[in-house]
């Protein structure tokens, strides 16, 4: 089951994709790892099991968010995993939202049959009260 399950149209990505305000390279590297770490409390929130953390790397008003956590809630009952990012990379943004493309691997620790995967995202980011929060993802892979 992915853990990723806020799930944003592919017309608002490529929007923001091809719309994105070019930076400055210092003002770049600042962001990417801004967002970064964003995306690495996500998923160690989900190694912990946290899904509190977890939530709170979400944006209070992301689609799904009250769905993601009642999902979360089973996933943890049935299953340990192991999540690891593979890959990161900053794609584009303007003043209160950026897309990065994240890929991530799942492996079962514990639990019943779970096919172990690598999955290919792009994630939106929009700011909320002035810090970085993941609003949706897209999967791609």
């Amino acid at each position: 089951m992915n853990r990723r399950l806020v799930i944003a149209g592919a017309p608002l990505i490529l929007a923001l994709w091809l719309g994105s305000i070019p930076v400055g390279a210092q003002e770049s590297k600042e962001l990417a790892a801004a967002l970064k770490e964003v995306v690495d409390a996500n998923i160690e929130a989900c190694n912990k099991r946290d899904i509190e953390a977890y939530m709170l790397t979400l944006h209070s008003r992301s689609p799904g968010g009250e769905e993601t956590r009642s999902q979360l809630t089973e996933i943890h009952k049935k299953y340990e995993l192991s999540y690891r990012l593979v890959s990161y990379a900053l794609i584009g943004s303007d003043a209160d939202t950026a897309v990065v493309r994240v890929k991530h691997e799942t492996r079962k620790v514990k639990g019943p049959e779970f096919r172990d995967n690598e999955l290919d995202l792009l994630q939106v980011l929009r700011k909320e009260k002035g810090a970085w929060k993941i609003w949706s993802s897209t999967i791609l892979e």
